[in-house]
């Protein structure tokens, strides 16, 4: 397009920034944004809209509210995208004064701005109140967004009001069941996940990935042989094509091999490939209890690791996963120094983000997308002489 000196139109931008959100290129839509601003974009409602939805995809919270606050009119789509935004940064105060915001400025927010603000949510006062606007806005009935307050209430420990409103859905989904059930794995009830999978048997409720991955990660940290050979079957039984880390994780149960870092590393891995945040959490908090070492080996996909790398970031466990990084990746990456480093500036890490952006800049000293990103991401932590060197 450059090439032939045809110019962008506001169109372009979306499309480029939709599909840098969808292959992780957060440098790229960095990038972008500069082009945006140059070509006199950056007022246009439906280019902003698409800016502030990259950067909430990527936790780029401040970013993405200088964006929303220069927008001339704003309706309910970029108000959710920067509500969602504070909230899956942990930010969940400023997310409520957002939503506050939204009501005062009478936009009608919809059942999506609840599920985007439920996401962060860890208190339960928070999770109380948007249970109740749901109510008030007649949205009880949206499957979707009663699967996240289902969700939420296991997130905070409330496994018995997590029970109560799954009980009285009106119809329930394979994510409502898999919620339930891996509120129950988090809270340490191992025999309740074993009566729900039994239950979705008896209702004829087909399980999907997510079930099989939860079951398996079960009788991989409980070393439950009979259960092992009770999923294996059933697995075999609807056809379900094993991936490589639940199958290794069978094998090894049935040959009854206690849950050894491998047969972990095989579980958590399976979890990464189906972004279970969860879940994952919740089966590297197991290694964490026993003081165990995840086996890097049996990870030999670097697909899966850079997964594992994301798993562990997202659930805020930023440590872990740049430590992950340096003892198992061969050789250095780019790429995953590109997530830890956004990780870093959601969770304000500030001393790591120094160090990983020295690699950076090491690997890649004359890459402009590099330079671009580190320069926001000193900004977002006010590194103003940071901005200079980047």
């Amino acid at each position: 397009m450059l090439k032939t000196n045809t110019p962008p139109d506001t169109y372009t931008f979306p499309n480029l920034l939709k599909a840098c959100t969808s292959l992780n290129l957060s440098l790229y839509g960095l990038s972008f944004h500069q082009c945006i601003v140059v070509n006199g974009f950056s007022l246009d409602a439906y280019i902003a809209s698409s800016l502030i939805n990259f950067y909430a995809k990527f936790g780029h919270a401040q970013n993405a509210r200088k964006v929303f606050d220069v927008m001339p009119h704003r309706n309910f789509v970029p108000w959710t995208s920067i509500i969602g935004c504070y909230s899956r940064a942990g930010n969940v105060g400023i997310a409520f004064e957002m939503f506050s915001e939204i009501r005062r400025e009478e936009v009608q927010p919809s059942s999506v701005t609840l599920v985007s603000l439920i996401s962060g949510v860890s208190e339960l006062a928070y999770l109380q109140c948007l249970h109740g606007c749901a109510v008030l806005y007649g949205f009880e009935s949206d499957i979707t967004l009663v699967n996240s307050m289902l969700n939420a209430y296991g997130k905070c420990g409330r496994v018995e009001d997590a029970r109560y409103l799954f009980e009285y859905m009106n119809a329930r989904d394979i994510v409502s069941w898999n919620s339930l059930i891996s509120s129950y794995f988090q809270a340490g009830n191992i025999g309740e996940v074993f009566r729900l999978l039994y239950t979705m048997r008896v209702e004829e409720m087909e399980p999907d990935e997510q079930t099989y991955a939860s079951a398996v990660s079960v009788a991989a940290t409980q070393s439950n042989l009979k259960f092992g050979k009770s999923m294996h079957g059933q697995i075999l039984r609807t056809g379900y094509e094993l991936d490589s880390h639940v199958e290794t994780t069978l094998m090894m149960l049935e040959s009854r091999t206690a849950p050894s870092s491998t047969t972990i590393a095989s579980a958590l891995a399976a979890c990464a490939q189906l972004g279970s945040v969860d879940m994952g959490t919740s089966v590297h908090g197991y290694v964490l209890r026993q003081g165990m070492r995840l086996d890097i080996p049996a990870l030999n996909s670097l697909v899966t690791m850079m997964g594992i790398v994301d798993l562990l970031s997202r659930g805020g466990r930023v440590e872990e996963a740049y430590d992950f990084y340096k003892r198992g990746f061969p050789e250095p990456a780019v790429d995953v120094l590109g997530i830890l480093l956004d990780a870093c500036q959601t969770k304000g890490n500030e001393e790591l983000g120094n160090i990983i952006a020295g690699e950076i800049l090491m690997l890649r000293p004359g890459d402009a997308g590099n330079h671009v990103q580190l320069a926001h991401s000193y900004t977002s932590i006010n590194r103003w002489d940071g901005v200079g060197e980047a």
